[in-house]
């Protein structure tokens, strides 16, 4: 409590950390980046498949080539599951700062 009902942390400073320390905007670029990566992914096994069927192939090229685009998928996925992750944490440390500043706001005021 300050007395002079000033807040205890000036909210430019508060917007300016709270801004640092839960900012999603380039996790929400990667993530769209990387949805798009898992799109074009989806597509080329696709079409493997799809040129396997109507094609006729050396199976072992095939089954190196189709792992090979499972293995990139898979890797893609698990990088947008971990930057989904990632935004939601920061998302929900924004809420928990917001209710700490009021929290706060309301002991200056008192």
């Amino acid at each position: 409590m300050t007395g002079n009902h000033e807040p205890i942390i000036p909210p430019a400073t508060f917007d300016l950390v709270q801004e640092q320390i839960c900012d999603t905007a380039e996790l929400e670029v990667e993530s769209q980046h990387l949805l798009e990566e898992l799109q074009m992914l989806s597509d080329m096994l696709q079409k493997c498949v799809s040129e396997n069927a109507r094609i006729a192939q050396d199976q072992g090229e095939y089954q190196m080539r189709y792992n090979e685009l499972v293995s990139r998928y898979d890797a893609v996925k698990g990088r947008h599951t971990a930057t989904e992750k990632a935004i939601r944490e920061r998302q929900a440390k924004a809420e928990r700062l917001e209710a700490f500043a009021e929290a706060l706001e309301s002991m200056s005021l008192s």
